[in-house]
């Protein structure tokens, strides 16, 4: 590789780990093992032209999931490219890299709305 390359990992979801299920119990300890790594790959790369970038998705249509692919609650996943994309030239080195709607939830607990906020998404419970 020559010294003017450089190399871009893109992590994915790890910003957004204290927003899941309370019955996916196997699913924020694998967000944290992604978030460990992503973090752990960044750090040893500090001042080379390598980069580790931490995108931060909302709810996005996909088919990973019964019925999120047409639920209008979620941002549709071409929209949600074309949104990261934006952010991604406007910010070219930014370690993370959070679409607008998911900033929301990426400060809610810095806000005091973690505790509710994860209250709606598990019913209550």
């Amino acid at each position: 590789m020559r010294a003017s390359e450089n190399t871009v990992l893109v992590s994915g979801g790890t910003m957004s780990i204290g927003w899941v299920h309370s019955v996916k119990p196997s699913y924020q300890p694998n967000k944290a093992a992604l978030l460990s790594h992503t973090q752990s790959t960044r750090y040893p790369l500090k001042g080379s032209p390598d980069e580790v970038l931490e995108r931060a998705p909302p709810a996005v249509q996909t088919d990973l999931k019964p019925r999120s692919a047409i639920d209008p609650q979620r941002l549709p996943l071409a929209d949600f490219v074309a949104r990261t994309i934006v952010v991604l030239q406007r910010h070219p080195t930014a370690p993370k890299v959070p679409v607008e709607c998911a900033k929301s939830l990426l400060n809610a607990e810095r806000d005091g709305r973690l505790d509710a906020g994860f209250g709606r998404l598990n019913g209550g419970h």
